[in-house]
């Protein structure tokens, strides 16, 4: 192809792919080819509008836009990202990559190891496909690229695909089944996971958004009840790794008061349990046991609130959270408000694991713990269990659940192996799941029930019987039996109507009620919990 430019963007036009789930579109991106300020470079712009309804999920639409500088040859330069309120930046250097996020943290630096192109895009894909036919050496391709999502240079191979039928279709390393038509990307099928990607012949005009200052969604933002028997004080805690954000509350009267630390679920919330346009129901949980005389803390994960990334978030592993969980373990018992004979541990969902480690690994004896919708099994076991009930409900077919949970087994058994990765021996699709290696390893080699044996103080666990995440019968009960089993004086609390946030729920449940502001915790939740606490604070 002589000027791919002239044939991927005529007259200037956007080049626009609309991707769909089986059949079901959900995804359009535009892309804009500029002229760069910096002498000899070129722009591309580029931007993403996400359905998450189409995808069995809640919330409003998903807002994207990338900043992509390079050469003539696309040879990547500058990289800016933004999504939401959280945007990054990476520069090219002959070696290094150099990952820059907005917090003013220390940039995160990589080796560069050979990248020829960022494929952050569909556009870009189409942009170095069309570079690579034009030099006659695209259907035996073998390069490196740049994903952004997992941050992670990987291997990238093209070659025919004469089987398939109706075009010129080659197959990528990266299972992608693509169509190209004198040089320029139409399709891009990934089979297994049930998504197609199509350039719109009549581009639908640029979103008007795209000039806005800030692609934010509704924010949710928290406020003490107004009649609130209890003060809020926002703390920063000297983490091992980054400062960590923190909310303490200290009942109205005389302490000292007995206290709970609050561990929250995987994903990145704030200390209130907000992520994005979800209310986890942290603050409403904390709140009403502050009412009931109980001092607490609550925290923001990484990346949440005022905590940062911090220098390990490309190796983000089970203990990291741990030692930051301890962090805040270690403030609030040396706290003049807080009854250092009386500290609690309440762990929802993955806080719940967190909470048995803390008590395994690190030493911490706390008066007794509650597990709120924890794992029972081996995390493995889980996952396979959330694929399966998931899968469906976004639309994959029994064939590509079992593709996907034969990928996931990959990842698994990598996670299993003793040593540094080999990544030669890991497939090209799946070197970005590497990124998440310690902390799926890390949690294997911890399974609920051997962190049981180490438990000394009484046990609540309190399990939702329409909980889609975890299993009330394998789960919960999984921990019971092996809590009995260690001697423990153990409680199993279970409640039919709640779901997995302990909110109530009709019918099925399902993550799109996750966005419903209207439920709130179970108050019979609440009063069951807070009445566990005082009775074993009042035990001998």
């Amino acid at each position: 192809m002589a000027d791919w430019k002239a044939a991927l963007f005529p007259n200037g036009q956007p080049l626009v792919y609309r991707s769909s789930l089986n059949g079901k579109p959900f995804a359009t991106q535009w892309s804009v080819l500029a002229t760069a300020p910096m002498e000899e470079l070129l722009r591309v712009d580029s931007y993403t509008e996400i359905d998450p309804a189409a995808l069995g999920q809640g919330g409003s639409m998903i807002r994207q836009r990338s900043r992509l500088f390079c050469t003539a040859a696309f040879e990547p330069v500058h990289f800016e990202s933004q999504s939401g309120r959280k945007s990054w930046s990476a520069d090219f250097e002959k070696d290094e990559i150099v990952i820059h996020s907005p917090d003013g943290e220390e940039p995160l630096r990589m080796p560069r190891g050979g990248v020829v192109y960022i494929f952050g895009a569909t556009a870009h894909q189409a942009i170095g496909f069309a570079i690579l036919d034009a030099s006659g050496k695209f259907d035996e391709a073998h390069l490196t690229v740049f994903l952004p999502d997992p941050l992670i240079a990987v291997p990238y191979s093209i070659a025919p695909a004469p089987e398939l039928q109706g075009g010129r279709w080659l197959r990528s390393s990266h299972e992608e089944e693509l169509l190209l038509d004198a040089g320029v990307l139409r399709e891009c099928r990934l089979p297994k996971k049930g998504v197609e990607t199509t350039l719109l012949e009549q581009p639908p005009p640029l979103p008007a958004w795209i000039d806005d200052e800030s692609l934010a969604r509704p924010k949710i933002v928290y406020t003490p009840p107004a009649s609130a028997k209890f003060t809020l004080h926002d703390v920063e805690i000297e983490g091992p790794v980054t400062p960590i954000g923190a909310a303490l509350t200290i009942p109205s009267g005389e302490g000292p008061f007995p206290a709970v630390l609050f561990l929250s679920g995987s994903g990145t919330h704030d200390r209130h349990g907000i992520a994005g346009e979800i209310d986890i129901g942290t603050h409403e949980v904390m709140d009403y046991i502050a009412e009931c005389g109980f001092a607490g803390l609550r925290y923001d994960t990484r990346g949440a609130g005022t905590t940062r990334h911090g220098r390990d978030v490309l190796d983000l592993g089970l203990r990291a959270l741990a030692d930051d969980a301890y962090a805040c373990f270690e403030l609030l018992e040396r706290h003049p408000a807080v009854d250092p004979r009386n500290l609690f541990l309440v762990g929802h969902s993955q806080g719940g694991t967190l909470a048995l480690f803390l008590t395994a690994k690190y030493g911490v004896e706390p008066r007794g713990i509650v597990l709120m919708a924890a794992s029972g099994r081996p995390i493995d076991e889980v996952m396979f269990d959330q694929l399966a009930s998931q899968g469906p409900l976004i639309g994959l077919s029994p064939e590509q659940v079992a593709a996907q949970r034969k990928e996931l087994e990959t990842f698994i058994d990598l996670a299993r192996k003793d040593g540094p990765v080999e990544l030669d021996a890991v497939p090209d699709h799946l070197r970005g799941l590497v990124r998440s290696r310690s902390w799926l390893r890390e949690h294997l080699l911890n399974p609920p029930a051997d962190l049981l044996r180490s438990v000394h103080c009484s046990l609540l666990i309190a399990q939702a019987g329409k909980d889609f995440q975890v299993s009330p019968e394998r789960d919960a009960e999984q921990l019971f039996s092996s809590a009995r089993e260690a001697g423990i004086d153990v409680e199993l609390a279970r409640f039919p109507t709640l779901d997995h946030l302990f909110k109530p729920t009709e019918g099925e449940s399902r993550m799109a009620q996750y966005y419903d502001r209207s439920r709130h915790v179970s108050r019979e939740f609440l009063h069951h919990m807070e009445a566990w606490l005082s009775k074993v604070k009042r035990l001998p």
